[in-house]
């Protein structure tokens, strides 16, 4: 029994493998070996490792032409498929049987990166998992490819920042390489991973894609009423709180509305350790106080850029209406929500200053702005 072209002994599951069967006799006649026509040889397809052989076609059971007959097969699965030919034949009203068996593996190696699809904010780090899994027909089933390099590229453009050294270092004992891009304008980007992987010999042309689309943050830093949750923030939902309103009483503020507001501002890690200061200004500069911080410290809240609460090391405090917040443990690139709750009462049972008192508030990483709101708040006279 013969394989027809391509010879090899691996196929690729899915792929389609001939394999010719080929009847030949003597009668003592003195011609020796012929070719025999008209011989039914019986198939048999055989799974071992975990193939599951399925018979495309075959032409042996309507008899050889020119002492060949053929059959087509393959496997969705990888493992070892063995094709037995049994045929009985009749040489001069003698009975003689024979019969011969050949072998085909069937492997599958895939190639993915993930997550599929994603969106990030600008100026927020993105990791995309590219992961190599090879069966080699022998029984393991699909394991991990250490030492793969798969090639990640952006064809329709790239992000500021994209780092695939962890991918042209290799595969690790997962099978798990890395890929990290970072974009500081809003905008799609496509990557396309590829690797040409050999299993068992047969070399096997592997591709993925995998984009992640960057948007704008509304606002970087915005004030707005309590009822506006960290969502409501980052998709520019939350209503601006613009101005306090403030009454008097025997020349001295006597109450404040609303009496408390929130500060949210966004920030992107430069390092793995990094401080935030957040800083509260007013004018005109006549000593008037600043609004502090709400109750206690648990009112500084720090925010991954899906909400959920920050997973790093933070150290938090305040002073006068002046905050700080030290992250630790922060992936370069990632992005992060801080949300300060402020009381406005501290400036109930100081005299009135008869005049507008402007506040700011800027969110500050080193000697650099980084976030804002900005129209400020204005305390007023009701």
């Amino acid at each position: 029994m013969s394989s027809t072209p391509p010879a090899s002994f691996v196929n690729l599951v899915n792929d389609p493998h001939t394999f010719v069967v080929t009847t030949w006799k003597d009668l003592g006649d003195g011609a020796g070996m012929v070719l025999a026509d008209n011989e039914t040889p019986v198939l048999t397809l055989e799974d071992q490792n975990g193939s599951s052989a399925q018979l495309i076609s075959e032409t042996c059971s309507g008899g050889t032409t020119s002492g060949q007959c053929s059959v087509t097969f393959t496997s969705p699965t990888a493992g070892l498929v063995t094709v037995h030919a049994d045929v009985l034949m009749n040489l001069l009203g003698l009975p003689v049987a024979r019969a011969d068996s050949a072998n085909k593996l069937f492997v599958e190696a895939s190639l993915t990166i993930t997550p599929e699809t994603f969106t990030r904010y600008v100026g927020e780090l993105h990791t995309f998992t590219v992961q190599v899994l090879a069966d080699d027909g022998n029984g393991g089933g699909a394991v991990p490819v250490e030492g793969a390099m798969p090639v990640v590229t952006f064809p329709n453009g790239a992000p500021a920042v994209v780092d695939t050294s962890d991918c042209d270092n290799g595969t690790d004992t997962n099978g798990l390489c890395y890929v990290t891009v970072l974009s500081y304008i809003p905008g799609a980007f496509e990557a396309l991973a590829v690797l040409d992987l050999d299993v068992a010999g047969l070399i096997i042309p592997l591709e993925d894609t995998a984009s992640v689309t960057y948007i704008e943050l509304k606002k970087g830093g915005q004030i707005t009423p309590t009822k506006a949750e960290c969502v409501n923030f980052l998709d520019g939902t939350a209503t601006d709180l613009n101005d306090i309103t403030y009454k008097v009483q025997n020349g001295f503020i006597n109450s404040t509305a609303p009496g408390v507001f929130f500060y949210y501002s966004f920030v992107s890690a430069p390092s793995s350790d990094f401080t935030v200061n957040i800083v509260q200004t007013n004018r005109p500069e006549i000593g008037f106080p600043f609004f502090d911080v709400h109750e206690n410290i648990q009112q500084i809240h720090v925010y991954n850029m899906d909400c959920s609460d920050a997973t790093v090391t933070i150290e938090k405090g305040y002073e006068n209406g002046q905050v700080y917040v030290h992250l630790m443990g922060a992936n370069p690139g990632q992005g992060f929500i801080i949300r300060v709750k402020y009381t406005t009462h501290t400036v109930i049972g100081v005299p009135d200053p008869n005049q507008q008192i402007h506040y700011d508030f800027t969110t500050w990483i080193g000697s650099e702005i980084i976030a804002f709101d900005s129209n400020g708040l204005d305390l007023i006279k009701k």
